[in-house]
């Protein structure tokens, strides 16, 4: 079984378990004020497992596990046996950097919470867009969209739902998400740096 297996099974299960329980939900969500105040710090942690709805997990996990595969298989190839606790790595660093910006602004602020893998989603998908940006991908199943395209709509619709109320789903994590999957995978990889500008100008 794939690293990628293992934790959309824990994203999938956590979330269930949690929507039964709204104290363990409220428990787990993200709480800058709790972590600055109450040193609540296993709040980066488990936040990322639970989510707001059956849309929000179904999203999350969909996207996860489609591009998670392809990378996780990438760092297998160049990492050997090492390769999914590096891809593991790629999905916590997403999931609580993604978060610091949150921290910053909303930590004396008790009533915001937020939910969600989006961060490290976000990290996985422009981790597979750096390996192949112009792949094709099908939107809804019929519209073919090259990876860097979609990588671009999917920052500008963040942005946008980024200033709307939210509904404990962080969307300025999407945005820091996919800088920290560039930075990680240019880190323990540099060669794809010049990979990636040879596909993108041929």
């Amino acid at each position: 079984m794939m690293m990628t297996d293992v934790l959309s099974l824990l994203i999938v299960g956590v979330s269930l378990v949690a929507w039964r329980n709204p104290r363990w939900w409220r428990r787990m969500a993200f709480s800058p004020y709790a972590v600055a105040h109450h040193r609540q710090w296993g709040r980066w942690l488990t936040s990322i497992f639970v989510h707001a709805d059956m849309w929000h997990l179904i999203v999350n996990v969909l996207v996860f596990y489609m591009f998670g595969r392809e990378v996780e298989g990438f760092l297998r190839e160049v990492k050997g046996a090492a390769g999914p606790w590096f891809f593991l790595g790629l999905f916590l660093a997403g999931g609580i950097l993604s978060e610091v910006g949150t921290y910053r602004k909303h930590r004396n602020d008790p009533a915001y919470l937020s939910v969600g893998a989006s961060g490290a989603v976000a990290a996985v998908l422009f981790a597979s867009i750096l390996l192949a940006p112009w792949a094709t991908l099908l939107i809804w199943g019929i519209l073919p969209v090259p990876a860097v395209v979609l990588g671009v709509g999917y920052l500008v619709f963040s942005a946008y739902m980024a200033r709307k109320p939210d509904q404990h789903v962080n969307h300025s994590a999407h945005f820091w998400g996919s800088v920290v999957g560039v930075v990680y995978m240019l880190l323990i990889y540099p060669p794809l740096a010049r990979s990636f500008i040879q596909q993108l100008v041929s």
